[in-house]
């Protein structure tokens, strides 16, 4: 079992109804953008694993990990990427002269169907817009936004956007109890924890489990060696 916290959230579980039903008909092109400031904003990096090329730090893999499996969990699986990875405020550890792994993803990938999903991820962008999931159809758009610079979780939103005009409205998502802590994560976890504990007592399979996380690594491989050989890649089955 893998804890991709994000599947927990009750906007992306009311997110994954509508498209099953077909809400906004067949999928013509998605957008996803997480920008934060992060190192930007001047706070003393520490040199974490999130920092550590050596270690598999980075955004790819601290941020696009859970972008990649939401993507399939909700569109099914990439086919195809094309990426470029870049640090654009680069952080020197000064006792092995290391430099720090990429803060920004930019990518585009194909799926099954060859709908493309452009993706934007920087943690060195100020006035970032936060996390947004943007998903347009044949008969509108649902998009899924966090514009809180603070908190991934608290301030999640579900929109959409009919054919017949450009407004976006909300669509009301019961929230889960909120735990206090000072990270909106605790809430997700609280809710994953739940599932992998009832699989484990019921002897069932917990998801998302260790294939979901195959797959998430599967492309992200595919994205490294795009960026590497400047040139499309298709992802590993």
């Amino acid at each position: 079992m893998v804890d991709f916290l994000f599947r927990m959230a009750p906007e992306r579980k009311r997110l994954k109804e509508l498209l099953l039903a077909g809400d906004i008909g067949a999928i013509r092109r998605v957008n996803v953008e997480w920008t934060l400031r992060g190192r930007a904003a001047g706070a003393e990096p520490r040199w974490t694993w999130q920092l550590d090329p050596t270690a598999g730090g980075g955004v790819l893999f601290a941020f696009g990990s859970h972008v990649v499996d939401y993507l399939e969990w909700l569109l099914g699986p990439v086919r195809s990427v094309s990426a470029h990875l870049s640090t654009r405020r680069p952080v020197w550890e000064e006792s092995s002269g290391r430099k720090s792994a990429e803060d920004t993803v930019d990518a585009i990938m194909l799926l099954g169907d060859g709908a493309p999903v452009t993706l934007s991820i920087s943690s060195v962008v100020r006035g970032g817009r936060g996390h947004w999931l943007s998903i347009y159809g044949e008969q509108g758009m649902l998009a899924v936004g966090n514009s809180n610079l603070e908190d991934v979780v608290r301030g999640t939103r579900l929109y959409r956007a009919g054919p017949e005009g450009n407004t976006l409205c909300e669509i009301q998502v019961p929230a889960l109890t909120d735990t206090g802590l000072p990270d909106g994560r605790a809430n997700l976890f609280g809710e994953i924890a739940g599932t992998f504990v009832d699989a484990i007592r019921q002897g069932g399979s917990g998801l998302p489990n260790f294939l979901d996380g195959y797959r998430s690594q599967a492309v992200m491989d595919a994205m490294r060696r795009s960026h590497e050989s400047r040139a499309w890649v298709d992802v590993s089955e």
